[in-house]
Order: C-alpha cells, then structure tokens, then sequence
C-alpha cells in the first residue's frame, strides 16, 4: 500500500465519485473542497483502490482535520493514525505545528483514535447544516 497527498481533482478522478453515487452528503463535501486551494487529501491506496482518505486544511498554519475515511474491510488496522501521523509530518515539513480535529460529540470511535494518539479536548460546539 502506499501513502499519498494530492488535490481534490485527482481525488475524484481516482474515486470515480460520479459513477458511483454513494455518499451524498459526503460527496457534496468533497466537491466544495476543490473550491479551496488550502485542502488537502491524505491517501491510502491498494492496487488502484481507495482504502482511506483524510481531508485536511491549512489556514493561518493551523492544520484541521475535516473528515476521515476508512473502508470497512481496513477498519481496526490502525491506517487512520499512520495517515494522521503522515499528515501530522506534511505540516511540520511546512513549519505548521498545530494539528486540530473536529467529531460529533457521539462518534466514540472517532474521540477515543484521537485520543490515543495524543489530541485533547479543548471544546465542544455544535454545528448544524442546511440542506435545500
């Protein structure tokens, strides 16, 4: 397998996400994310299938976490701390120190990965989104 970062064309272009018309809600955030020149895709490829994706941002040298993905069949293997320890060195190699991530206050799995390797909570909000 191997590890990548690239721009959100070449994500959608590996991804087929047209043709598959899966992930509505998830698609629509991968689509606006092309509008921003500052988001990026962390990748885990196997032959020419996508196993995981994470996509960050970079703003003001802050690194946020936006959403993290991982394919069921590699679920439990702990790819989402290796590709978060990959993007926590794609930052430091541009001088970015601070890493931040975001989940809904119910997704244990999520809180409790970022929590073993390292992130504190340090807020909750809520956000809520419109869909027309």
């Amino acid at each position: 397998m191997k590890k990548m970062i690239l721009n959100f064309q070449s994500l959608c272009a590996m991804m087929n996400l047209k043709k598959r018309n899966g992930y509505l809600v998830y698609s629509e955030w991968l689509k606006n994310a092309c509008k921003d020149a500052n988001k990026y895709f962390a990748l885990l490829m196997s032959k020419d299938n996508v196993c995981a994706y994470i996509l960050f941002n970079v703003d003001n040298n802050i690194g946020t976490i936006e959403l993290v993905k991982v394919a069921k069949e590699y679920q439990g293997q702990h790819i989402a701390t290796s590709m978060i320890e990959s993007i926590e060195k794609f930052l430091a190699d541009k001088n970015i120190t601070k890493l931040r991530v975001g989940t809904q206050v119910n997704n244990i799995p999520a809180i409790n990965l970022y929590h073993s390797i390292g992130f504190k909570e340090i807020s909750r909000t809520s956000v809520f989104h419109l869909w027309k």
